[in-house]
């Protein structure tokens, strides 16, 4: 049966065969090379990964190529020639491959970053990791878009008039895009924060975590873990704050004592520099000092002023929990008090 068959074809079975033998040894050498050169993760997951996509190109392909071969000479005119189908089938193909990257590179972000030099810091491999989401995502894009348009047979004047139109558009209303895509790209470029930073907006009364940064739009979560979305354009006319990459943060505490104990506060400055200067949470290479501020309406005011050995918030919200009871033991320990408001009243003589 299948003897009698074969003559009537204009190709022959084994180009078809053909076609799925070389999209198997495809898959054969990517699952070679997952276990033998990319045997580390994610190398390994992206190699795997690119088996359905590369194999099922190469399989289009010969498929294709093969089965063109059916259809009679004069009806091949009406249809796209065979070498426009092919590279519609190669550049969707790529664009399939990055798409598959891109999502095997979200789900192993922390495997990937820890493949990057160990010099860098972990804010610089997080921003590379980003960078490289933005620029899969940005190539899958392009690819399909090329894809379409090669299929469709737009020339590159229609092109040039597009290009021409959106000009246009922009000179007349797409301003903020622009904008917005242009700082996203300057946000890349020069990394005034990265994915992971918490940042502050003084003007837009906003402080929060940096959890994306797109081309127009910044996501951000607040302390509260409210979400909120910043265009990209407030960051090239308002000043920010890099709460992240503050180096050594600062404490300022402000404590007083009675009118009375003012003889009292050289001796608790001393003993107050001297203990506070010892706690392994205060870096004592920055300044510090405590020292006599004011006086107050009620209490002579002082001032305690230090470092802490990091910018994390949260370890110098516990330093200043150590520090204000280091305050209360020392002024208590040298016999002096705080003030602390009092009313007197005075009632009228009844008469």
């Amino acid at each position: 049966m299948l003897d009698r068959l074969l003559p009537a074809l204009p190709y022959r079975l084994e180009q078809g065969f053909l076609a799925i033998a070389a999209a198997a040894l495809v898959w054969l050498l990517l699952q070679l090379l997952a276990r033998t050169l990319l045997n580390r993760e994610p190398w390994r997951a992206l190699a795997r990964t690119s088996c359905l996509s590369v194999g099922g190109t190469v399989l289009i392909v010969g498929l294709s190529a093969w089965l063109f071969g059916f259809i009679p000479p004069p009806a091949r005119l009406s249809l796209l020639p065979i070498g426009s189908l092919h590279a519609f089938v190669m550049t969707s193909g790529s664009a399939w491959t990055l798409r598959r990257w891109r999502r095997c590179l979200r789900l192993r972000r922390g495997l990937f970053t820890d493949q990057l030099p160990s010099g860098l810091a972990q804010r610089e491999k997080l921003f590379f990791a980003d960078i490289l989401d933005k620029v899969l995502g940005t190539s899958v894009f392009v690819l399909w878009l090329l894809a379409i348009l090669g299929i469709l047979g737009v020339p590159v004047t229609v092109l040039a008039t597009a290009g021409g139109l959106g000009a246009a558009a922009v000179a007349f209303g797409a301003q903020s895009v622009v904008s917005n895509s242009l700082t996203g790209f300057s946000i890349y470029l020069n990394r005034p924060f990265v994915v992971g930073d918490l940042i502050e907006i003084a003007s837009q009364d906003l402080q929060g975590t940096v959890e994306k940064i797109g081309w127009f739009y910044t996501q951000l979560r607040t302390l509260d873990r409210q979400l909120v979305f910043i265009p990209n354009a407030i960051f090239s006319t308002q000043a920010l704050m890099n709460i992240s990459q503050t180096d050594n943060r600062r404490l300022l505490i402000d404590f007083s004592v009675r009118y009375d104990d003012r003889e009292r506060i050289p001796a608790i400055c001393t003993e107050l520099t001297e203990r506070v200067k010892n706690l392994p949470e205060v870096n004592p290479t920055r300044e510090l000092c405590v020292l006599f501020r004011s006086y107050g309406e009620s209490s002579l005011d002082c001032r305690l002023v230090c470092c802490g050995q990091s910018g994390d918030r949260i370890a110098a919200w516990h330093l200043q929990h150590q520090l204000l009871l280091l305050i209360g033991d020392v002024v208590q320990a040298h016999g002096a008090s705080m003030p602390f408001p009092t009313r007197t009243l005075i009632g009228g003589g009844g008469g």
